[in-house]
């Protein structure tokens, strides 16, 4: 039988051997169109985007989040103190 590691070493191999001949020159037939389709969209999703403005805390997933990480520690402390003092 085969190990879970060969097959998926094997599957790696032959996805990037795929890839290296679909992205070469002389590979496939739309090879150089999908190349610079690549690059298109590339390029389009590295182009940096303007940060919104803050909207102030009430909106703000750090803040709450903050908060609930606080309450989080603040209900385990009680839990421990609980069954520390009064027991199981």
């Amino acid at each position: 039988m085969f190990s879970s590691v060969r097959v998926a070493t094997v599957a790696l191999t032959r996805s990037r051997v795929a890839a290296r001949r679909w992205f070469s020159e002389g590979g496939g037939g739309a090879a150089k169109e999908s190349k610079q389709a690549v690059k298109e969209t590339i390029q389009k999703e590295t182009q940096t985007v303007p940060k919104e403005e803050s909207k102030g805390w009430w909106n703000s997933a750090e803040v709450w989040g903050g908060l609930g990480a606080l309450a989080g520690w603040g209900m385990s402390g009680a839990a421990i103190y609980d069954a520390t003092i009064q027991g199981p």
